[in-house]
């Protein structure tokens, strides 16, 4: 299935491009500076060049808390792209991939949400997301929408590489333990994506929305111990850092975070007959990556 991928420059779209070429897979990679996917002719552009079978989207606005300020750009990103997105995918006959998030959800469940569970998005960032999967249900005939959470891997920011540049500095860290989620490692998202597409053609899976996530669940201060832990087996650091648990209370932002964002993914795990990965094998190949970059500073991810 020849495949054009969507933000192929993000933590995400990296993983996509590198996998899919190790699966020998036909991988067009579009960052934003060859497809600006907010501009429908960018992406008819795109079209008539790659003539992609799959279409997978992995760019986004994820800056959560600058969302509250930029409204107007969060959606134009997270609503209008996908929008266009799935009005050419629907013309085309092309399957569209898209990658939504936890943060649809308020947080208030008490048990792990899953895909028929009502939204409810408390921040400008997830309005912006919820819209962008609304538009694509209503438009796209061939679509796959993939829920995840806590996204981490070994490109661009996340908490992880957050985590690991506090800690140099031996300062005392105060990390947020009653918000619970899954980390997700980015290389194992592609992955299931790369399983989906490859049964498009026989045994398909049905078009909908599905939620994908490492396990086990976790919290914040929870899961940064685990970060340091495994930094400090694999030589990365010289000494724990000293890291205190403190409530959402004690730690204001901007926009609200779920305190219970936690995703049921039976409905992927049956359609595909696979289990959740866990997330803890992922955070030791990211770190071992970037060991290997300090190491070898000539080489390149």
């Amino acid at each position: 299935m020849k495949t054009l991928v969507v933000g192929a420059n993000g933590q995400l779209g990296r993983e996509l491009v590198n996998l899919g070429k190790q699966m020998g897979i036909p991988i067009i990679a579009s960052g934003r500076a060859e497809l600006d996917m907010t501009r429908p002719e960018d992406i008819s552009s795109a079209i008539r060049f790659a003539r992609p079978d799959v279409i997978i989207n992995a760019a986004s606005y994820t800056a959560v808390d600058k969302a509250e300020e930029e409204t107007d750009q969060a959606f134009l990103i997270n609503r209008t792209g996908p929008a266009n997105l799935a009005t050419a995918c629907a013309k085309n006959g092309i399957t569209l991939v898209h990658i939504s998030t936890d943060y649809v959800f308020d947080g208030a469940a008490e048990r792990p949400y899953i895909e028929t569970d009502t939204p409810n998005p408390e921040t400008v960032y997830g309005r912006s997301k919820l819209a962008g999967d609304e538009v694509i249900a209503a438009s796209a005939e061939r679509y796959y929408i993939i829920r995840t959470s806590w996204v981490f891997g070994a490109y661009g920011q996340n908490f992880v590489s957050t985590m690991l540049r506090l800690g140099e500095k031996g300062e005392e860290l105060k990390v947020v333990a009653d918000q619970f989620g899954c980390p997700t490692w980015a290389r194992d998202i592609a992955s299931i994506i790369f399983t989906i597409t490859a049964r498009l053609e026989n045994d398909r899976i049905p078009w909908g929305t599905y939620h994908y996530s490492g396990a086990p669940k976790t919290n914040w201060y929870d899961f940064s111990n685990a970060i340091f832990d495994l930094a400090a087996r694999l030589e990365m650091i010289d000494r724990l850092p000293r890291v205190l648990p403190v409530s959402t209370e004690e730690s204001p932002t901007l926009a609200m975070r779920p305190l219970m964002s936690v995703l049921d993914c039976s409905k992927i795990m049956d359609a595909l007959d696979i289990t959740r990965p866990n997330w803890e094998p992922g955070l030791k190949a990211v770190l071992e990556i970037w060991k290997q970059q300090s190491q070898n500073p000539e080489e390149t991810l």
